[in-house]
């Protein structure tokens, strides 16, 4: 029956979103604790960070000094400048819960028992879980909004702004699961998946900080290959979500899942 997995899967997993998303909150909230209360004091941090050696702020997707400056552009940078490597974690657990857990555990066997197709297992686990990490992320928003109330008149942003800011690091948590659900279909063990994942998360983040320390043709060229190079999450606050970067991020994660899916059609498991 369609949704049958999709509903298991949300059964089983609500608590660890929860968990996740109240941890996301506590994140989004705390930098409104930090936050100065006098425009000099926004801009002494921008002065710290004039200081600091070239290319240290663009590890955390800062390439723009003066933005941390402004209130708006101080509490985006210090949540979104590194929760996606917070949220590769859960990415990168939830992606083997596609199938590779499952496959390591011998439940795999259990689930392939019952009148379901094999592709309903992946698609509908790669949904259950992307949309724990909507729920994540609105937690996160429900963090800002504590943190607005405290901010007072510092901040002149609506909710909307929040939300819409908070949702810019749903694609890449997707594709960040996509991509460690496709490995897993494809190398079938569980550690060895989590390694490979775990790599190319790890290479996309350390090219786009090479590309963005250097000016030259060849580490721009190098950054193309970054994931992280397509979100402005960092900057999200203040100037908007990429919405072109976004949707061709969640495209090529459909693109990985119809992969992971031909995959495990395929995949010989005994029942």
């Amino acid at each position: 029956m369609i949704g049958t997995v999709l509903m298991e899967t949300l059964r089983r997993s609500w608590k660890q979103m929860v968990y996740w998303g109240m941890g996301m909150a506590v994140l989004a909230f705390y930098p409104f604790l930090m936050m100065p209360s006098t425009p000099e004091g926004f801009e002494q941090y921008a002065e710290i960070g004039r200081s600091l050696p070239e290319g240290v702020l663009a590890m955390f997707g800062l390439n723009d000094v003066a933005i941390i400056g402004t209130p708006e552009g101080f509490i985006g940078y210090s949540f979104f400048g590194y929760i996606l490597l917070v949220l590769a974690v859960y990415a990168v657990i939830a992606g083997l819960n596609v199938s590779a857990v499952d496959e390591d555990n011998g439940s795999m066997d259990m689930l392939l028992s019952l009148p379901l197709p094999r592709w309903h297992i992946i698609t509908e686990k790669v949904l259950a879980y992307s949309l724990m990490s909507v729920g994540i992320a609105l937690f996160a928003f429900i963090g800002f909004l504590f943190g607005a109330q405290i901010a007072g008149d510092k901040l002149n942003l609506s909710w909307e702004r929040y939300l819409i800011s908070t949702l810019s690091i749903v694609p890449g948590t997707i594709f960040m699961l996509a991509v460690t659900a496709f490995i897993g279909t494809l190398v079938r063990r569980r550690s060895n998946a989590a390694v490979l994942a775990g790599i190319f998360i790890f290479a996309s983040y350390v090219l786009n900080v090479v590309g963005g320390m250097s000016n030259t043709a060849f580490a721009e060229t190098m950054k193309g290959f970054s994931f992280f190079a397509y979100l402005n999450t960092s900057t999200a606050l203040k100037e908007g979500v990429a919405i072109a970067s976004a949707l061709t991020l969640i495209g090529v994660s459909i693109a990985l899942t119809v992969g992971a899916v031909a995959l495990f059609e395929r995949r010989d498991v005994s029942v």
